[in-house]
């Protein structure tokens, strides 16, 4: 639905520029929920002028330290993720965090959203035990405030499992998937792109235990998904399960 919704927001902001400027501070929340959608279309550099133009307003405005800049913070800290920046990224995560706990309190479901994101760098640093411990706390926060069967639990339920399987604990994180899978598919079925990461980290697993069949299986049914949505060439999750297929054949020899 990105078309619908950047046809909605377009309308929106030239309204609200014509009534109110360009950097009003309601003008910059529906140009940042439209710069939002170009990081969804993988428009990063497109996104990133404009993100990094909203944050100077907004601290023009408010000064370095509003709720409203806390959003902004994140986004640019998502961009700055799929482009594999991690230390910028952890960077802008850690400002958006301090400022969401300080306002929201520990908590909050905001307060989850970044420090999941913050999990998932070091995740991808490879520090895998202290990405643990922060999903242990995103998924205690996430159950509190939005009950057991949220996308958001699914999504904490995955990247724990991503982590388990690096520190070569099978069970525990076949458990994870197993419990993020029910979850989506009672919530959007089961080709939705969150399906495609659980199938993606199941490849992995199963190419771990040397089950070569399962694991391509899987890995193809997630390329399928992000290919049905159109998901860019570049994007991280499409490069990793391309690359994890292609391993394969060298991996089954090594499995024999």
């Amino acid at each position: 639905e990105f078309v619908s919704a950047g046809k909605s927001l377009d309308k929106a902001l030239k309204v609200q520029i014509r009534l109110h400027g360009g950097d009003h501070p309601e003008t910059l929340l529906t140009r940042l929920a439209i710069a939002k959608l170009w990081v969804s279309e993988f428009l990063l550099e497109k996104a990133m002028k404009e993100l990094t133009h909203i944050l100077e307003v907004q601290t023009r405005i408010h000064g370095k330290k509003h709720p409203n800049i806390t959003d902004t913070l994140e986004t640019i800290g998502n961009i700055h993720a799929l482009k594999g920046e991690f230390s910028s990224a952890l960077d802008r995560y850690e400002q958006c965090f301090f400022m969401r706990e300080k306002f929201l309190g520990i908590g909050h479901p905001q307060v989850a959203s970044v420090l999941y994101n913050i999990a998932n760098i070091h995740a991808r640093d490879g520090k895998h035990e202290r990405a643990l411990r922060i999903l242990t706390n995103v998924l205690l926060i996430r159950k509190e405030t939005l009950g057991e069967n949220h996308m958001d639990i699914a999504r904490s339920l995955t990247s724990k499992g991503h982590s388990l399987v690096a520190l070569g604990q099978m069970k525990e994180a076949m458990k994870c998937f197993s419990e993020g899978h029910d979850i989506i598919r009672r919530a959007v079925g089961g080709s939705h792109p969150a399906m495609a990461n659980i199938h993606s980290n199941l490849g992995r697993l199963y190419l771990h235990k040397c089950d070569y069949n399962i694991a391509q299986r899987h890995l193809r049914e997630a390329l399928g998904i992000y290919e049905a949505f159109e998901f860019n060439e570049a994007h991280p999750d499409v490069v990793q399960t391309k690359e994890t297929l292609k391993r394969l054949a060298s991996q089954e020899l090594l499995c024999v």
